[in-house]
């Protein structure tokens, strides 16, 4: 019961710790309030998308398209993998 108490008590306190610092980091593009929605604050970097459906054309177009609208933002690449890969 006791060792459970203190590790408990230890990632708790680890917990806080990581929210206090994530919470006080500037953002990288802050924008004013009502700024448009385009605009995201300190929000940004690149996401690989693995899935089991290959690509096509709406997918291709859908990727490419949110590249272009937020390219200084966020850029998506699109991984084909099997069922089989997990």
């Amino acid at each position: 019961m006791k060792f459970q108490t203190i590790l408990l008590s230890v990632f708790g306190v680890m917990a806080v710790v990581g929210l206090i610092v994530f919470s006080a980091m500037p953002a990288k593009k802050s924008s004013p309030i009502g700024a448009a929605a385009t605009e995201f604050s300190g929000a940004s970097g690149n996401v690989q998308i693995w899935g089991t459906f290959q690509k096509n054309q709406k997918l291709e177009a859908l990727i490419q398209s949110f590249n272009k609208k937020y390219a200084d933002y966020f850029y998506i690449i699109h991984v084909s993998r099997s069922k089989e890969f997990r």
